[in-house]
């Protein structure tokens, strides 16, 4: 497996599942953001925090990928993608146009679920006003948690459906998104054993946030690398201790 950063809490995952190579690709940014987004990927997959697809850069891509922007469980060319509900998203695709079939069982989960929920940190703080979702994804016999826009606590209901993940993708920079302080402690309650921050400040962007040396700070002890890309199999997961691979831009 390998993996890259674009910017944001844009990722890029090419994964083999038997003679099949795949390409999963999350939440394409604008250019207006400051950032140019590449034109030359051609993703199998593209995975959106929220369901506002018109706010993400879709056009960019050279083909027509399979998008994923609703809770449910999806399956494409090996990698296995559940997007995790929460009562948010289900008020939001309820009041839609559409209802994703898909999604229907965890819909209905996440409605019994709802009372449970509210006792916990707010649920309905969202990015832009459109609820976000958190994704588990899985691809050679690893599990990878993305929270891409996330800005708020994650529920109980949502730690129970990520389970045990190898690599936790989060968003540290501040502003819209998780600060250092409140990424931190989902890190204690998932326990991943890789941890790669994303949606910080770079050269470019706009938007004001924090660099990934303040995270780095937040977590005390940091064993942190750095690379350009992250070239990863199962049995090359840490054992032992917890780290925090800084991903260069690509």
């Amino acid at each position: 497996m390998q993996i890259y950063w674009h910017g944001f809490s844009s990722i890029r995952i090419e994964a083999k599942s038997a003679d099949t190579n795949a390409t999963l690709v999350t939440d394409p940014y604008q250019n207006t953001s400051g950032l140019r987004f590449p034109r030359t990927l051609e993703p199998d997959v593209v995975v959106m925090s929220h369901p506002d697809q018109e706010e993400f850069n879709l056009e960019s891509f050279a083909n027509a990928p399979y998008l994923i922007s609703e809770p449910g469980e999806y399956e494409k060319a090996g990698i296995f993608v559940r997007g995790v509900p929460s009562s948010a998203v289900v008020k939001a695709v309820k009041e839609g146009d559409e209802e994703d079939p898909e999604a229907d069982r965890d819909e209905e989960d996440a409605e019994k679920e709802v009372e449970e929920e509210k006792g916990e940190e707010k649920e309905s703080k969202q990015v832009g006003g459109v609820p976000t979702i958190v994704y588990r994804f899985d691809a050679e016999d690893i599990s990878l948690g993305f929270l891409g826009q996330i800005n708020r606590q994650l529920t109980s209901r949502e730690i129970e459906t990520l389970g045990e993940i190898d690599i936790l993708f989060i968003p540290v920079g501040g502003g819209d998104v998780l600060d250092a302080k409140s990424a931190h402690k989902i890190i204690d309650m998932i326990e991943p054993r890789i941890v790669i921050p994303m949606y910080y400040d770079v050269d470019g962007v706009k938007e004001k946030l924090d660099s990934v040396d303040s995270f780095c700070k937040a977590l005390g002890s940091c064993a942190r690398e750095n690379v350009n890309k992250l070239k990863i199999t199962s049995k090359d997961l840490p054992q032992d201790s917890m780290k925090v691979i800084v991903i260069e831009r690509a």
